[in-house]
């Protein structure tokens, strides 16, 4: 409706834009005839005046006439407004204003055709007029269609207004019922998903309990397990400890008696030889000591001999580095897969081990299988192509898949490696604990893949210190004589710290004399590193030392290895689970599957008292 009104308002001022040049046009026209008709005019009067002069009767057409020239000629330029009104004359119109001459002149055709020309052009003056009131009225009806127009488009615009108010409205309250229920579905959504979270952290919280449970059960009888190994160790260590005071002491006694034997021997051949001399004065031959000995003699002797022999361990110095016999084997590798093979693999390394294994721990024949020349000056671990394996069955469980690796001595060395990694394991082979399925070990240049078990304890108790993180203490010595447990399997070429500097280093001077149940767990870890040093090892391994020990006792165990470290040259090597112990390291290894991550050289370590504890 409103456009329709606003489309009659444009087509109304149209005609009237229109109508307005026309008029315009009209104008100019009737400008030109009015000029030409006032000369037509002037003639007619001086006709008439002298028509009157001569008649002395003058007849005047009337002033309308007159004033109406300029229309007539205003007509007369528009043709078509002129036909308009020659076509539509007004009968009354004319008859009101017809110039009728005097009765006394009777006016000529050429006249009579002037005035009805003078009386058109008043008609056509007056339709003029009609047309300029019929524009005027045009105009004013215009004007109040435009006024009208203005107020319905105030009425449309107003109309549009609060259509779009109530649309906006409108839209706004389906907006916010929109959000609102949005609002609805997301809280009911984080509802969901905080009861589905609070399952799930229960469920893992439950998990995590059972699995903590487990490894703790698990945990429990490792540590029983290396109890009792640690136990029989050190019941065997005591067994051979006796074994040898009473060897030495038999072979004290048999010497003993030997040389009293030799005595007795020597009195009768002296007493034979004077009767001898007294029934002939001719020299005997003196009698051989070696031949007056029995042949039981002889063999115990020998035997003790050989024993002293096998003892014997090869120690690296720059001067027996340049003796030490190198033996490259050919790599065996037509084996089987799967268990079968590792089956093959044992037995092949078991007839190398018997081949070789007395030569590589007495003589420090360098034998390699895996063509490794170790620098055993400038690296005391070194390692090419390791795997370890388990058999499970017939299953076959590889943990380390392939490790080479160089370590530097004096080094400080820290392992890292999430659980399951095979940094235990590692360890264990580096350590001489365990031996490698395939590939070279290098400690001090001795390859450990290819000892007798015999030999590689020989090879431990010479060269390595252990920590672990059960302590493994025996409980019925004395600190001090714990550790002079460990003294007694020191390297006696080696000079060391004597039982009193090493408890004095690691702070437990005042309880040198105590038994471990009468100790801390963090002063039993120190007794178990005082004994580790008592042997005065090249190299020292620790298993989690600060595992079962809190932050002030875990940092003080940290200080004493970075001591030993720093002012014995003593190579540490700890495993642990805590990343920021690495800190205190200048080489720190990441193993991952089996396998070396990444290895890091630290050029400043930092002090065990500045790192984090977590």
């Amino acid at each position: 409706m409103a456009n329709n009104k606003k489309n009659a308002s444009s087509n109304t001022w149209s005609k009237a834009e229109n109508t307005k040049t026309v008029n315009t046009q009209k104008a100019t026209q009737v400008k030109a005839e009015a000029a030409y008709n006032k000369e037509i005019v002037d003639k007619y009067k001086q006709a008439i005046n002298s028509t009157n002069n001569s008649s002395n009767k003058k007849v005047a057409p009337k002033k309308v006439a007159e004033t109406k020239v300029e229309e007539v000629k205003v007509a007369e330029a528009n043709p078509v407004d002129k036909k308009e009104a020659t076509k539509k004359p007004t009968p009354k119109k004319v008859a009101e204003h017809k110039v009728a001459p005097k009765a006394e002149k009777t006016l000529s055709k050429k006249e009579e055709k002037l005035i009805e020309k003078l009386n058109k052009k008043e008609i056509i003056k007056q339709k003029l007029a009609e047309d300029k009131k019929s524009k005027k009225e045009n105009k004013k009806q215009a004007k109040l269609i435009y006024k009208e127009q203005i107020q319905l488009e105030k009425e449309r615009v107003l109309l549009e207004k609060q259509a779009n108010e109530l649309k906006i409205k409108q839209e706004t309250e389906a907006e916010a019922k929109r959000l609102a229920l949005e609002n609805e579905k997301a809280e009911k959504l984080a509802n969901a998903q905080k009861e589905a979270e609070a399952k799930r952290i229960a469920a893992e919280q439950v998990k995590a309990e059972k699995a903590a449970k487990k490894a703790e059960q698990a945990e429990a009888k490792r540590i029983a397990l290396e109890n009792e190994k640690a136990e029989k160790l050190a019941k065997a260590e005591k067994l051979i400890n006796d074994k040898k005071i009473a060897d030495e002491a038999k072979r004290l006694a048999a010497v003993k008696a030997e040389q009293e034997k030799q005595a007795e021997a020597k009195k009768v051949s002296s007493k034979k030889e004077k009767v001898e001399a007294e029934k002939s004065p001719e020299q005997k031959p003196e009698v051989d000591e070696t031949k007056v000995l029995s042949k039981k003699d002889k063999k115990f002797k020998e035997a003790n001999t050989v024993e002293v022999k096998e003892a014997e361990v090869f120690e690296v110095t720059a001067e027996s580095e340049a003796k030490r016999e190198f033996i490259e084997l050919e790599p065996k590798i037509n084996f089987d897969k799967g268990v079968k093979g590792l089956k093959q693999k044992n037995k092949y390394q078991k007839q190398l081990t018997n081949k070789y294994s007395k030569e590589i721990l007495s003589e420090g024949a360098i034998v390699t299988t895996t063509n490794c020349h170790p620098n055993t000056l400038e690296h005391i671990i070194e390692l090419k192509d390791v795997k370890k394996s388990y058999i499970t069955g017939d299953l076959e469980t590889p943990i380390l898949k392939g490790i080479d690796v160089k370590l530097d001595k004096g080094d400080f060395i820290v392992i890292l490696g999430p659980s399951g990694s095979g940094k235990t394991t590692f360890l264990n082979v580096i350590s001489g604990l365990d031996k490698a399925t395939e590939g070279d070990v290098f400690i001090l240049g001795s390859n450990l893949s290819l000892l007798k078990d015999s030999h590689l304890t020989k090879f431990r108790r010479r060269n390595v210190g252990f920590i672990f993180q059960q302590y493994n203490l025996l409980t019925n010595l004395t600190s001090k004589e714990n550790a002079e447990v460990g003294q007694n399997l020191a390297n006696k070429n080696k000079q060391g710290m004597s039982i009193e500097e090493i408890f004095e280093t690691i702070g437990m001077k005042e309880q040198m004399n105590k038994y471990p149940h009468q100790m801390s767990g963090g002063q039993q870890q120190r007794v178990s590193i005082a004994r580790a040093l008592a042997k005065n090892p090249e190299i020292l391994f620790a298993d989690e030392p600060t595992g079962a020990l809190d932050e002030e006792m875990g940092r003080k165990v940290l200080e004493i290895l970075v001591k030993v470290n720093r002012e014995q040259k003593t190579t540490v090597v700890v495993v642990t689970h805590n990343p920021n112990i690495a800190k205190i390291a200048n080489t720190v290894i990441h193993i991952k599957n089996g396998l070396i991550d990444s290895l890091e050289k630290n050029s400043k370590p930092a002090d065990p008292k500045t790192i984090e504890w977590s």
